[in-house]
């Protein structure tokens, strides 16, 4: 009523009691100093009239509910006490600016609907902001529709527990960083981004979830995104609720984590309306355990392929429009998508006419970079293909811990050389032998060459010569190191992320040199997830590659991963 009463649109918190005699236009309750208001042009002024700034009580419940002002200054606003910020804000529905950069907030514990419907809200830097106290952001920043810049990436959540809806209908935000956040106490993250209709990639490369149950409505209503980075390697374990999780995105390839282990048994309506998405690749869901699946792909008119592994067994149990309007789906056999036949009748592995249905069994998805195949017990990723049966592969997981070579070689030659270094003969002769005789005769050898880097982490430094001008040989070789060119392939070496995810800790070696007279090879190097090198007498990691022609063994393409 202050504000209507005297036709003020805007308020600041002084720091401290006037200097000079002001005219009284009321007090103000709700705070836990005595404060009085004076107006000065188009703005209510509040201060302690004990001097000092204004206190903030314990509880801040609704402190400024539907308050009608378009700017706040609360600068002089002393927060340091306040345990409870929910809802402080809600229904400001003309706030447009609000500066409370430098409040001490480090005894918040709840967010809670901080600013809940404040929908002309349009730019918030909170980056100063001590959060690491608080266990609820639920519903913050819910239906911020005019938001467009908010600042919160420096954010320690790592006592959070309940991310609901914390950025729920934020339409207008284009850019959320979020890459150093971690959330390694969050339970919940329902409806994260829902309604997020403007944001195209997430990096949620550092989320941890390994004690989330809830992903439901997480992503969905987000038309525009095309890319999340990192979820593939989230652990989702303990996770319960994956219903509407992609609802209404805008994924070309949804990458899933692995879900195989989790406690989850509906897909109702999870990857329903997506318009761009091709293939979905359902073998990271224990799909015997789903018992529900209303919905679950509705819509999805683009839809080609859904990949389930090969031990999926139809469950007679009859779900409603599973598959409705999935124009473009063509099960493994050939079946063609046929109106009549959109229920969960047909998430079977297509048999053909005579058990027809929608999926197809992962051994039948194309060999492609990223594919992980199983030979003989053992995984490897496919780095490419090299001819219509032969591909470029590299072992899934570590299998040595040894040297790169001594220094001082017998020939001479600068030790980071790859050719009849101690890493060298151990791949072609120790390691290549263990194999059996079927892989050994299907591995065909292949032509490799080293080369060299004039700075270690820069890709484009990439020359043919070693130090002192040394020449490298083309070498034949059954089992080798893969270069630094053959490692991005697989994975992007310019994203830390990527890289930690694919490296999973252990440093690698790659059979590249850098240049320098002690003898540096080239590794990705685990701890910041960057191309480096080390001397060659140091330890790492290696993962033994090869190419194979996979028609001569029996195999089964198990999964994906994806590091690009």
């Amino acid at each position: 009523t202050l504000m209507s009463n005297n036709n003020l649109t805007k308020i600041t918190i002084d720091e401290d009691k006037p200097k000079q005699k002001v005219e009284s236009i009321g007090t103000m309750s709700g705070f836990d100093s005595i404060v009085d208001c004076y107006a000065d042009g188009d703005t209510l002024h509040i201060y302690n009239v004990n001097g000092g700034m204004v206190k903030a009580p314990v509880n801040s419940y609704r402190l400024f509910q539907g308050c009608t002002a378009t700017s706040m200054d609360l600068k002089g606003l002393d927060v340091s006490n306040v345990e409870n910020a929910s809802y402080m804000f809600q229904n400001c529905t003309k706030l447009e600016n609000v500066d409370v950069s430098n409040w001490d907030t480090s005894h918040m514990q709840n967010l809670e609907g901080l600013f809940y419907y404040c929908t002309s809200l349009k730019r918030v830097d909170l980056n100063n902001w001590n959060i690491s106290n608080v266990t609820t952001l639920q519903q913050t920043f819910f239906r911020c529709q005019h938001l467009v810049e908010l600042k919160i990436d420096k954010w320690d959540v790592s006592n959070v527990k309940n991310f609901t809806s914390i950025f729920g209908y934020c339409s207008n935000v284009k850019n959320l960083d979020l890459k150093k956040w971690d959330t390694r106490s969050a339970q919940t993250f329902y409806a994260m981004f829902d309604g997020c209709e403007s944001l195209t990639v997430l990096n949620l490369t550092n989320f941890n979830t390994s004690n989330a149950y809830n992903f439901a409505w997480m992503f969905s209503s987000t038309w525009k995104l095309e890319n999340i980075i990192g979820m593939e390697n989230w652990d989702v374990s303990q996770a319960e609720n994956i219903e509407y999780m992609f609802n209404g995105s805008n994924l070309i390839n949804i990458r899933l984590p692995d879900f195989t282990n989790s406690k989850i048994n509906s897909i109702a309506s999870t990857f329903k309306n997506n318009k761009n998405v091709q293939n979905i690749d359902l073998t990271r869901i224990n799909m015997n355990n789903i018992n529900n699946l209303t919905e679950a792909f509705k819509n999805n008119t683009n839809l080609k392929t859904i990949y389930v592994q090969e031990d999926y067994k139809y469950k007679s149990a009859n779900y409603s429009n599973t598959f409705f309007d999935c124009l473009s789906l063509v099960g493994g056999a050939g079946t063609k998508y046929d109106p009549t036949f959109i229920d969960s009748t047909a998430a079977r592995i297509d048999g053909g006419p005579s058990n027809p249905g929608y999926f197809t069994a992962i051994s039948q998805k194309p060999i492609e970079t990223g594919a992980v195949v199983n030979v003989e017990g053992s995984d490897y990723i496919v780095i490419e293909q090299k001819n219509d049966n032969d591909y470029l592969m590299i072992a899934k997981t570590n299998i040595e811990n040894i040297q790169f070579n001594q220094t001082n070689r017998e020939d001479g030659l600068n030790g980071s050389t790859y050719e009849g270094s101690d890493i060298d003969k151990y791949l072609e002769n120790t390691w290549y032998n263990t194999l059996s005789t079927k892989v050994k005769q299907a591995i065909k050898e292949n032509q490799i060459k080293q080369v060299s880097y004039s700075s270690p982490d820069t890709l484009e430094s990439k020359q043919d010569t070693g130090p002192n001008g040394q020449t490298y040989n083309t070498i034949n070789r059954h089992v080798f190191l893969s270069s630094v060119e053959e490692f991005s392939k697989v994975v992007d070496i310019k994203d830390k992320g990527k890289m930690k995810a694919f490296l999973d800790g252990k440093t690698l070696w790659t059979r590249d040199n850098y240049i320098t007279p002690r003898g540096g090879a080239e590794i990705l190097y685990a701890n910041s997830g960057h191309l480096y090198y080390d001397i060659v007498v140091n330890s790492y990691n290696v993962r033994p590659s090869f190419v194979i022609d996979l028609s001569k063994v029996n195999y089964a393409v198990t999964g994906s991963v994806n590091y690009k």
